[in-house]
């Protein structure tokens, strides 16, 4: 049966029978696919450590009744860097589990891969804690937009009327969106944001560049409010928390 190469990132592991493991991996040519690895516990399986968590890889995959098989492996990329020590390890399954949720399977989706790999190979270059950084905020609210979760912040999620500077506005989590001052009455999953907040996230939006988008000055209290606009419409497109954050706060707490 003919096979197709793709690059790809492995998304999780799971053991199937003696040796072998369904591994997920999200494709640059197919998108998020379910693969199997024969014989991959073995010892002596030529494979051993080529499947490793968001591994970039170069695979040769061959179409199954119900997955892929992995006939050929090699890594273009494991991003070690992002896997020596515990905060970095934290961020790497953060960022799977995250992945994995939100991306369906079979939708070839090249922009989210390229995403993932510009911010991966910006993140292996530093050094800060990469769960509480700006720029994980900013990869999280491109991805979802991508995906086609993008909040409404030019208009009124409500009414439909342009933004424009003065009263009062509020994100709402679940319209997905800014409501302006004349149409807010006061909803509990309403946040009230600035001006500069919603210009930040613009800024997010139109930006590429992550070491630039790290680095953008605006006030601490503005770049707080964005991360938490981010945090809690991701929260509620997920509709619960990631396991891999309950185990990162549960942690932290010790």
């Amino acid at each position: 049966m003919k096979g197709y190469r793709t690059k790809a990132f492995v998304l999780r592991k799971i053991d199937l029978k003696e040796a072998d493991q369904i591994i997920t991996l999200h494709t640059e040519s197919q998108g998020k696919v379910k693969a199997i690895a024969k014989g991959i516990r073995k010892a002596r399986s030529k494979n051993v450590g080529n499947l490793e968590l968001l591994n970039l890889i170069d695979v040769l995959l061959i179409p199954g009744k119900n997955f892929e098989i992995i006939t050929q492996v090699k890594v273009e990329n494991s991003f070690l860097d992002l896997k020596e020590d515990l905060n970095c390890l934290a961020f790497v399954y953060y960022l799977v589990e995250l992945l994995d949720k939100l991306i369906a399977e079979n939708e070839r989706a090249p922009e989210l891969f390229d995403l993932l790999d510009n911010f991966l190979n910006w993140a292996k270059e530093k050094k800060e804690d990469l769960l509480k950084s700006f720029a994980l905020r900013a990869f999280e609210l491109k991805l979802i937009s991508l995906l086609g979760f993008a909040p409404e912040i030019f208009r009124c999620v409500k009414c439909g009327q342009k933004l424009t500077s003065g009263g009062s506005k509020y994100f709402d989590v679940s319209l997905g969106g800014i409501v302006c001052s004349s149409c807010t009455n006061g909803e509990e999953q309403s946040i009230k944001v600035s001006e500069n907040s919603i210009k930040l996230m613009r800024l997010i939006l139109e930006g590429e560049d992550f070491d630039l988008l790290s680095k953008i000055k605006a006030p601490s209290g503005d770049r707080k409010l964005v991360a938490t606009m981010i945090h809690d419409y991701l929260l509620w497109i997920l509709e619960k928390q990631l396991k891999s954050l309950e185990v990162i706060n549960a942690l932290e707490k010790v």
